[in-house]
């Protein structure tokens, strides 16, 4: 997740930062109640959370009441004052706030409601405050009597300081900046919408599971709604819906989570509509992504809302949503009235019912998430499944043991509704294996994609197909080309790890070896004239970077692309807060990989030699999975290399170094071994083929050189220079957080998905296979 709101604060701080010493951090109060934990205050915390990450910045925070928000602010290291409003007047919390702000340097206050607004104004006036920024976070609610006529004069006043003193008004959806410029000028007006925390946004249950903690078996659909029971959610009209919809679903059950005023009249109404005992109410819960997780359906059925958080939290969930305003920003179309709400109980059933089905072929078994590919795979299915009822079917092409592959399987079920291993028709690189690669120049298809199939084996694909006919199909690799026939009109995906002509023709060119520079070649035509007949018959294909794009539409210009870039999981892989082992570097990824292996042994060929002569006493470590013969003997040649063969946890080892190195001249797309070193804030130092393909800015996220003598002066540098490591450890890491965790690659992974499941060209055709498409 990118930091919220934090391109606003800096707008709105541009004039304190060019007053402020040039080193000095802009000074930042938040004012906000807290007197509740409801979707304001979650932004909020969010917000904060991401913002004390920046060093640009100093905050703090004011706060009127002790609670849940006080307790995440003060956890992520902020000065908070709470000043009880229940224990102070007006006046005293004014008197209390300006002491407080008389500690700090503040030149930007920053309020959350009308009341902080306020109060924001005075402080400012008499703390000397130059700036005032405020978020607004939704739209008044109706009132009725006297509560009317207070909130009316609230308006006035607030309205007035908006007017008058702030500098900029923060708003969280286009209707809310609509209603704002009713009153305000729009060059006052910054619209931001609200932002998820994608490292806490998760459940660790599956969906049956999280319907059993809640009571309700797993069969039955579950239609949720979460939020305040006050009368602006309308929470009436959910449970005219819920009645609606009960006779023609009679398993349904719905669920209601949140507290409120209104909670005696709502449970009077379920009972009158017969939903006594299926209409479930929760009152508040902390859990709520647990309860989320449980829906098939989030209705919300506000008369107004800003940007509702649980709509922006319900990942797990497809969401039907019936608002009144701010509608453009979640949808389209409102269910108003009791009979409205009668007259989409067929929508409401429909969308309980389709489930959205995924049938995803690897071909590899895609756990441990460990290595580029298999992390890769792993965490995209981990993400998708949230969303898509998931079958995968899974080649075991490094012939794991029947134990291993079942242990494997009994994971991946935790995120699959069914997973299947087959075997590959013979043994990875066994006798069969190599007798086939010999014959391989004279077959049409590149051997990568001939040793995974068979006869018997397209024989049980069909079946998988003919059982889901309604399902999206993922091919995870162009090397299941034989397996696409079937699959000849079915809305499908092909994934790229890499163009994987590209990155044969790359290898063939440096292969010094002439038999096998041939062989080599005719396979990336091979794979070159694979990609020019088959990529356009999918309806979308996934690459990891915008170069793999270009690259794959040079081969197939009517192929439609989607990037969905490589990730690292920025909750696992973290800073460890501990200084490195002084002058040690290492490189870390699979072993027995081509690229990594080759770039190893140029490191330690060509750039090695230098560095010892530079840095004298300097140390190297090499660790990652089934180390190849040729890194064995790199790893001989000299006490001051260590090699860590398998390393159960790699992580350790990458802390213990001070500069990551990735020395690759080969290969293709890009390198999960550079994100994850980036989010666990380590110094890197790449050549510009290693880094490749990523959104980076050598000299600010990494260091890239690409001669022997620039890659060992810029390695030097880093392990010489304390200040350069640190500066380059916070930048990679906030860089990883904001475009790389996966749950935000997922995101792209589902839009992709969205676009094949929209396109109009494979809906009832029956593609004529190309020559490619041929089994032999």
């Amino acid at each position: 997740m990118s930091s919220g709101n934090l391109p606003a604060a800096a707008e709105v701080g541009r004039r304190a930062e060019r007053d402020a010493p040039a080193a000095a951090p802009l000074g930042v109060c938040h004012i906000a109640s807290g007197d509740r934990w409801a979707g304001a205050e979650v932004q909020i915390a969010t917000l904060l959370k991401f913002l004390a990450r920046e060093e640009r910045l100093r905050l703090s925070a004011i706060l009127l009441n002790r609670g849940r928000l006080a307790k995440a602010i003060e956890g992520y290291g902020i000065a908070v004052k709470v000043i009880p409003e229940s224990e102070h007047n007006f006046l005293g919390i004014l008197r209390d706030a300006s002491g407080f702000l008389s500690e700090k340097s503040v030149q930007i206050l920053h309020s959350h409601r009308y009341k902080e607004n306020l109060l924001a104004a005075l402080l400012a006036r008499r703390s000397r405050v130059p700036h005032i920024v405020r978020t607004q976070h939704g739209l008044p609610e109706p009132l009725k009597g006297m509560r009317a006529l207070k909130q009316a004069c609230v308006q006035t006043l607030d309205r007035f300081v908006a007017r008058r003193v702030t500098e900029r008004v923060i708003s969280v959806s286009s209707e809310m900046t609509r209603h704002l410029t009713r009153y305000l000028s729009s060059q006052k007006i910054v619209t931001i919408p609200n932002r998820l925390d994608l490292e806490s946004v998760h459940s660790g249950f599956t969906k049956d599971e999280a319907k059993q903690r809640l009571g309700i078996s797993g069969g039955c659909p579950v239609i949720g709604t979460a939020g305040r029971l006050e009368p602006v959610k309308r929470l009436d009209i959910f449970l005219a819906m819920a009645g609606a919809v009960a006779g023609e679903c009679p398993e349904a059950r719905f669920v209601i989570a949140g507290e409120g005023r209104e909670e005696l009249r709502l449970k009077a109404l379920a009972g009158e509509l017969g939903l006594a005992e299926r209409a479930l109410f929760l009152g508040h819960r902390d859990d709520i992504y647990d309860i989320l997780r449980a829906f098939d359906l989030l209705v919300l059925s506000s008369d107004r809302e800003g940007l509702p958080m649980v709509l922006l939290e319900a990942l797990s969930s497809p969401s039907l949503s019936a608002p009144g305003r701010g509608r453009n920003q979640i949808g389209d179309g409102s269910l108003r009235s009791r009979e409205d709400c009668r007259s989409g109980r067929a929508a409401i059933f429909l969308a309980v019912r389709a489930d959205m089905k995924l049938v995803w072929l690897s071909h590899f078994i895609p756990f441990p998430p460990r290595g580029g590919s298999r992390q890769r795979s792993f965490n995209l299915i981990r993400h998708i499944s949230r969303r898509y009822e998931t079958h995968l079917v899974a080649l075991n092409m490094q012939g794991e043991t029947r134990e291993r592959a079942t242990e494997y399987a009994s994971e991946l079920r935790k995120y699959c509704v069914e997973v299947e291993i087959w075997d590959p028709p013979y043994r990875w690189r066994g006798a069969r294996w190599w007798a086939q690669l010999a014959l391989s120049p004279f077959y049409h298809h590149p051997y990568g994609g001939r040793a995974l199939w068979s006869p018997a084996l397209g024989r049980r694909w069909e079946g998988v197909l003919a059982g889901n006919p309604d399902a999206l199909v993922h091919f995870d690799s162009i090397d299941l080309a034989l397996y696409f026939p079937p699959a000849a009109g079915v809305r499908k995906v092909l994934n790229h790890h890499n163009c994987e002509s590209a990155m044969s023709e790359r290898r063939a060119a440096r292969e010094p070896n002439p038999l096998k520079r041939v062989y080599l070649r005719q396979q990336a035509r091979k794979l070159r004239r694979l990609e020019e007949e088959t990529c356009h018959q999918f309806d979308i294909n996934l690459t990891v970077s915008e170069l793999d794009t270009r690259t794959l539409l040079q081969r197939n210009p009517q192929a439609h692309c989607h990037v969905v870039e490589n990730g690292t999981d920025t909750e696992y892989f973290h800073p460890s807060g501990t200084a490195p082992e002084p002058n040690t570097l290492i490189f870390a990824g699979g072993l027995s990989w081509y690229p990594n292996v080759s770039g190893i042994q140029y490191f330690a060929r060509d750039i090695w030699p230098l560095l010892k002569r530079q840095s004298p006493g300097i140390r190297w470590y090499l660790a990652g999975r089934s180390p190849a013969a040729a890194v064995i003997q790199v790893a001989k040649s000299g006490p001051d290399i260590t090699l860590v063969p398998d390393p159960q946890d790699i992580r350790p080892w990458i802390w213990k170094a001070a500069v990551f190195v990735c020395p690759i001249i080969d290969g293709g797309g890009t390198r999960l071994k550079i994100l994850d070193a980036l989010a666990m804030g380590k110094a890197v130092v790449s050549t510009t083929i290693g880094a490749e393909g990523l959104d980076v800015t050598p000299g600010e996220h990494l260091l890239v050189a690409d001669t022997p003598a620039d890659f060992a002066g810029s390695v030097a540098q880093a392990l010489a220079d304390d200040n350069l490591r640190q500066r380059l450890a916070a930048c990679g890491r906030a860089l990883a957080e904001r475009l790389y965790s996966w749950g935000m690659v997922s995101q792209h992974l589902e839009e992709a998905y969205r676009c094949a499941l929209d396109s109009p060209r494979h809906r009832g055709e029956a593609q004529e296979p190309g020559r490619a498409f041929e089994t032999e």
